[in-house]
C-alpha cells in the first residue's frame, strides 16, 4: 500500500456563532490516494503540530496529538476538524505531519507517516489575530487579512478621525478662557458655567484670585449650568497669596464633550478676605457666574487628548505629528525637531527630485568638481551652499554660514560680516549700477555718480539715511557737498547752497522774483534784535559747551519772524540765517541816522567858523 497526499483546499478557519467568542478549531480539506488511485473507505488519520519542518523530537511538537478514526473517503476527498489549542499558534511557523492508516485492519496497525510535513497556510494564523483581539472584526481571504467594517482604525485611540490613525502622546490644549475682570471684592466666591468647545479629558483649570494669604480652596465640577447637575469632580486647590493665577491638576480627569454645559465651582477655605476676581461686562459668552447673568469670574480650563502621530485620510493624504508638539524622526529615536533626519556617515541626508526639473540634496560632502546639483551641507561651524555631482562624491561650494555670522561668497572661512573673495557686480557693465571690488579706486561704484531709490522710472528720486534716527556724517573728514549748479559766476564757479523746508525735504533756494509773489515791504521793529543776548550751555545727554541764541528769548521779544515753532506752537528753532537781514536794516536805520547828525555837525561847524570870522573883526 503506497499512500499520497495532496491538499486540495487547505485550511480554513471555523466561523463562530455571532456574539460568542472566536475559537481554535479549523477545517482540514486534502485529497488522498491510495496505490496511485483515489482512496475509498474508512482510514484513520494522526496529525501533530511540529514548530520545525524536519525535526522529530517532542520538544519541537506543539500543542497534543490530534487522532480521527473511521473517516469515510469518497474519491479521495476528506475533510477533519484540527484544535491543537490556544498557544499553538502565536506568529511562529508551523508544520503539520500527517499519519494514516485503514480503518478496518485489525490492531495493531501502524501509521504511515506522510511527508514532507504540510507547511501551515496563514488561515491558523488568524485564529492568533483574531482571538487575542477578542472580536470578529477582521476577515481572511487566501494569504490576506483586513478589517471587516468600513470605518476608521484607530491604534491607541478610541476615536479614530482617519481611515487609520495612530495616537502618540497626550497632548494639552487651551480650550475655554475668560481673562477680563475688574472687581475684586472680599470673600466673593460662587459658580461659573462654560461650554466645552473640545471633547476630552479636562485636566486642568486656572481662577485669577486674590487674598492676604495662602489658602486651601475646594474645586467641584457639575455637569451643566448651576450647582445642581451631576458632580463630576471634587479637589483641593491650593492658593497664593496677592494678585495672581492659581491652577489646578485634576486627580482625576474626567471626560467633557464640545458643545456642552459645565459648571466650576469655587468654595471658600479659612481665609474670608479672598475672592475670585469677575469682570461685569458679559465679555464671555459660553457662560455666567452665579453673581448674575452679566458677570464672569476669570477662568481657563485645560483639555488634553492624544496627539495624532500617524494617520492616513480616506482622500488619499498621509500625515504625521498632527499637533504643535510632535516631532518626527528619520533615522533617529529622539528627534528634536519638526523633521529631523541623521544619516550614516557619507550619505546624503535628503534628495528631492523632480521629473525634468533641479535636484536638491542635503548633506553631501565637500568636493570640488563636476557641478550638477545645489546641496546644503553643515560641517563643524559651517552651513555650506554649493553645486554638486551626480554621484554625490565631489561639491563646489558657493556660499558659506559660519557659527559668528559672518558670510562667505567664494570663501569658506569669511572674515568680516559679509565677505565676497571676487568682484561683486548689481546689474550689467554696460550701465554698472552697483560694483564692489578690491581695487583701492574701486570700492564702491555708482554709476553716474548718483544713488536712487525709485518706485518706477518717472518716480521722483528718493534717498533715505537713518530714516530711524541717529547721525548721518557726509564729509565729516573735511570734504565738501556740491548741489547741483543754478548759474556761474564770472569765474565759472559753481554758487548754490542747500535748505531744508518745512517738510523736511532738502532744496536750493532762490532770491529771483520770477518765483515770488505778493511781494512787499517788512515792516518790525528791527531794533528788537538788540534785547537778545548770546548764552552758554550744554546740550541733555552732551559734556561739552556750546554757544547760542534761545528760540524763547526770540519770542518773548516779539522776534516771531526769526523762531521757528513746533506743531504745539512751542519755540524750536532761531532762524539763523534771518538774523543777518534784521542787523541790516538796523543798520540802514543807524546810517541815515549817522547822515542827519553828519548834516548837523556841518551846519554847526559853518555857524561857528561865521562866529570866529567875526569875532576877529
Amino acid at each position: 500500500m503506497v499512500l499520497f497526499l495532496m491538499v486540495v483546499f487547505g485550511l480554513m478557519l471555523i466561523e463562530s456563532v455571532w456574539g460568542q467568542d472566536m475559537g481554535t478549531a479549523f477545517t482540514y480539506q486534502g485529497r488522498l490516494s491510495d496505490a496511485g488511485s483515489p482512496a475509498k473507505g474508512k482510514y484513520d488519520f494522526e496529525f501533530k503540530l511540529f514548530a520545525d519542518p524536519n525535526l522529530t523530537s517532542p520538544l519541537y511538537q506543539v500543542g497534543p496529538t490530534v487522532t480521527k478514526e473511521n473517516r469515510e473517503i469518497t474519491n479521495g476527498t476528506f475533510t477533519v476538524t484540527l484544535d491543537f489549542g490556544t498557544d499553538a499558534f502565536n506568529g511562529d511557523p508551523r508544520w503539520l505531519e500527517i499519519g494514516v492508516r485503514p480503518g478496518p485492519l485489525a490492531d495493531p496497525n501502524i501509521y504511515t507517516t506522510l511527508t514532507p510535513r504540510q507547511k501551515v497556510t496563514p488561515t491558523p494564523y488568524a485564529i492568533y489575530a483574531r482571538n487575542s483581539g477578542g472580536d470578529n472584526d477582521w476577515t481572511v481571504a487566501g494569504d490576506d487579512m483586513y478589517a471587516a467594517l468600513s470605518g476608521n482604525v484607530g491604534v491607541g485611540t478610541l476615536n479614530p478621525s482617519e481611515r487609520f490613525e495612530v495616537a502618540g502622546g497626550a497632548i494639552e490644549a487651551l480650550d475655554q478662557e475668560n481673562t477680563y475682570w475688574d472687581t475684586l471684592g472680599s470673600g466673593v466666591y460662587g459658580w461659573q458655567s462654560f461650554t466645552a468647545g473640545i471633547t476630552g479629558k479636562l485636566t486642568r483649570i486656572e481662577i485669577y484670585y486674590q487674598d492676604n494669604i495662602s489658602d486651601t480652596l475646594t474645586v467641584n465640577i457639575y455637569s451643566g449650568e448651576g450647582t445642581g447637575g451631576a458632580l463630576l469632580h471634587s479637589d483641593s486647590m491650593s492658593v497664593k497669596s496677592g494678585f495672581s493665577w492659581n491652577w489646578l491638576y485634576l486627580s482625576t480627569p474626567i471626560e467633557i464633550f464640545a458643545d456642552e454645559k459645565y459648571t466650576l465651582e469655587v468654595e471658600p477655605g479659612i481665609s474670608s478676605f479672598g475672592t475670585w476676581a469677575y469682570g461685569v461686562e458679559d465679555v464671555y459668552k459660553g457662560g455666567r457666574a452665579n453673581l448674575d447673568s452679566q458677570y464672569d469670574f476669570a477662568f481657563r480650563t485645560y483639555v488634553t487628548n492624544p496627539a495624532t502621530a500617524l494617520a492616513a485620510t480616506a482622500d488619499g493624504n498621509v500625515y504625521l505629528a498632527h499637533n504643535d508638539d510632535g516631532f518626527v524622526g528619520i533615522g533617529t529615536e529622539n528627534p528634536r525637531t519638526k523633521l529631523h533626519v541623521t544619516r550614516p556617515s557619507g550619505s546624503a541626508i535628503l534628495f528631492v527630485e523632480g521629473e525634468g526639473s533641479g535636484k536638491l540634496i542635503l548633506g553631501g560632502s565637500m568636493h570640488p568638481v563636476d557641478e550638477k546639483y545645489f546641496f546644503i551641507s553643515g560641517y563643524g561651524d559651517e552651513l555650506g551652499f554649493g553645486i554638486i555631482n551626480d554621484s554625490f562624491s565631489h561639491a563646489t561650494s558657493l556660499m558659506t554660514i559660519i557659527r559668528n555670522g559672518n558670510v562667505g561668497i567664494g570663501t569658506n572661512i569669511p572674515a568680516a560680516d559679509f565677505h565676497v573673495n571676487s568682484n561683486a557686480t548689481v546689474g550689467s557693465n554696460s550701465d554698472g549700477s552697483i560694483i564692489f571690488g578690491f581695487a583701492a579706486s574701486n570700492h564702491l561704484t555708482f554709476d553716474y555718480n548718483e544713488i536712487q531709490a525709485k518706485s518706477s522710472v518717472t518716480d521722483e528720486t528718493t534717498l533715505y539715511l537713518n530714516y530711524w534716527g541717529g547721525n548721518v556724517n557726509i564729509a565729516s573728514g573735511g570734504g565738501a557737498i556740491y548741489t547741483p549748479s543754478l548759474y556761474n559766476t564770472s569765474g565759472g564757479a559753481t554758487s548754490a547752497y542747500v535748505k531744508v523746508d518745512s517738510t523736511g525735504k532738502l532744496f536750493a533756494p532762490t532770491s529771483s522774483a520770477r518765483y515770488k509773489e505778493n511781494i512787499r515791504p517788512l515792516q518790525d521793529n528791527f531794533e528788537k534784535i538788540f534785547k537778545i543776548e548770546p548764552k552758554k550751555f550744554h546740550m541733555k545727554g552732551n559734556d561739552w559747551e556750546e554757544i547760542g541764541y534761545i528760540a524763547e528769548d526770540f519770542d518773548q521779544a516779539g522776534l516771531n519772524n526769526l523762531v521757528v515753532y513746533d506743531s504745539e506752537g512751542r519755540p524750536e528753532n532761531v532762524r539763523y540765517e534771518l538774523v543777518s537781514l534784521y542787523l541790516l536794516e538796523v543798520v540802514k536805520e543807524k546810517n541815515e541816522s549817522l547822515k542827519k547828525l553828519e548834516d548837523q555837525v556841518k551846519t554847526l561847524t559853518k555857524r561857528i567858523e561865521a562866529i570866529e570870522a567875526n569875532l576877529k573883526k
